[in-house]
């Protein structure tokens, strides 16, 4: 048994619960693996179709479709196409468990399969333009109709609503409604393709595009239903379902009359004749134009470019020459789905730059104030001066103080004095447990240090040498660290 086979009977096991993520990456690395590893991993698959427990025929089929939406585009769809007899289930019937939703399941990944077959496009995974820009003679009405069976066909995958929920069936439903949301959107922008050129068909195409309007607004309906169910299972499927936007379905009546006109063929060649002469009308303008612009002495510049650039005589011929597109759409006509980064809310990011420009007032001024200890209050229009860097002693001695550093405390005591009003408040001592804390030998009064205006002693113990003993100079103690 290879790997291969390995990893899809691990993927299917009779235990309801989607397959592992282990086993299903292990598979999509087959479908890059060419024709070969796509060809192992659906042989093994069908075998595992003809099981008879619902539970493994249900995940084999998801596991085709997860082959077919995230492996290799369109390895699993050409293999498929070539052989079509692959996911055929017969052994399933309406009554059994989960029988019809495995049948419907299978039906829409073979309508895939077959759409494919038939326009070497898998519509889920196209482009969405592709029916945008496709024309009528290169097969617009056709590949149309290829998109709304492969739709018809996933709308009556209705899995939650006949049988009881199961984690399995969730987990197909939350596939279906992926594959659903630009499905629909290429089959609408197909439609106001079609609309755009109604008048412009032959009778036969004509009806044609009628038919496929009567489909799609049927379709828009059952549409809105299924969201409907997938707005419900939202918490359950994670699957986000965005505001639809399409094109009208009120027009069947204007188009039925007009198709229904004895006089069809008469208003059809005066529409286009009338489109023609506008084409004429605006290729002799831009030729008029041109010949004025090539005449050496007169140059008429553009109406719509006062100010040519030098040398650039041709420019307003080229403008006014750019042909025109053909007509649009009806104005009444509505695109479908903006796009996802139109329908995103733009995130408010706030930068800090744009937060530090922002001047601080009242209390947060005063606030910023005292913690950069500046000598000024915020209501005082006074500008302060900045008190130069003194610079501080080092030493061992915690009794000591410097005679410099205490001028200079006395003369910013002074100044602060001078500046602030009485009523300010004065900074405070706290109390301290530390008795060899230099705060607790200061004079709080005088600012001045215990060993400073001593009252003197007397018989000449006021002059006698004293030797530093404690601390101990060699020694740190942890108090002073």
């Amino acid at each position: 048994m290879s790997s291969f086979e390995k990893s899809v009977k691990g993927a299917t096991k009779i235990k309801n619960a989607p397959p592992k993520t282990k086993y299903i990456e292990h598979i999509l690395v087959g479908t890059h693996s060419g024709e070969a590893g796509v060809a192992e991993v659906l042989r093994a698959l069908q075998n595992r179709l003809h099981d008879s427990t619902w539970t493994v025929v249900f995940k084999s089929l998801m596991t085709v479709h997860l082959m077919i939406r995230e492996g290799s585009p369109e390895a699993t769809l050409a293999y498929l196409a070539r052989h079509r007899n692959m996911l055929a289930i017969s052994n399933f019937a309406d009554a059994q468990t989960q029988g019809r939703n495995i049948r419907h399941y299978a039906n829409y990944l073979i309508e895939r399969v077959r759409a494919y077959r038939d326009t070497k496009t898998d519509w889920v995974r196209a482009p969405e333009s592709r029916l945008e820009r496709l024309t009528v003679e290169k097969g617009l009405l056709r590949e149309t109709e290829v998109v709304q069976h492969q739709l018809t066909a996933l709308l009556k995958c209705d899995l939650l609503d006949q049988e009881p929920e199961t984690e399995i069936t969730i987990a197909v439903f939350r596939l279906l409604v992926l594959d659903l949301l630009p499905l629909f959107q290429v089959l609408n922008q197909g439609l106001i393709n079609i609309l755009g050129h109604f008048f412009e068909m032959s009778k036969p195409d004509a009806d044609r595009a009628m038919e496929i309007y009567r489909t799609f607004t049927k379709q828009t309906d059952y549409v809105v239903q299924y969201l409907s169910t997938a707005k419900q299972w939202q918490h359950h499927t994670r699957v986000e379902v965005p505001k639809l936007k399409h094109a009208p379905v009120n027009l069947g009546r204007q188009l039925e009359e007009y198709l229904n006109d004895p006089d069809f063929e008469i208003h059809r060649r005066q529409y286009l004749a009338e489109q023609e002469a506008k084409k004429g009308s605006k290729t002799s303008k831009s030729k008029t134009t041109k010949s004025a612009v090539d005449f050496p002495k007169a140059p008429s510049p553009a109406a719509n470019n006062p100010f040519p650039a030098p040398g650039s005589g041709n420019a307003p011929a080229k403008v006014e020459s750019k042909p025109q597109a053909n007509k649009g759409p009806d104005p009444d006509l509505i695109d479908f789905f903006d796009s996802i980064e139109q329908n995103q809310i733009p995130m408010q990011v706030t930068s800090n730059g744009a937060q530090m420009q922002v001047p601080m007032q009242g209390p947060d001024l005063a606030f910023q104030a005292q913690q950069a200890g500046l000598g000024f209050q915020p209501n005082n229009f006074a500008p302060f001066q900045a008190q130069p860097i003194q610079p501080q002693p080092t030493s061992t001695n915690p009794f000591a103080r410097n005679a410099a550093t205490e001028a200079s405390a006395q003369q910013q005591q002074q100044q602060l004095q001078g500046q602030q009003p009485s009523s300010s408040l004065a900074p405070q001592p706290t109390g301290v447990t530390n008795p060899f804390r230099q705060g607790a030998f200061v004079n709080h009064t005088t600012g001045m240090g215990w060993q400073h205006n001593q009252t003197p002693i007397g018989g000449g113990l006021d002059h006698i040498q004293t030797v530093p003993v404690f601390p101990r100079p060699a020694q740190q103690t942890p108090w002073q660290q």
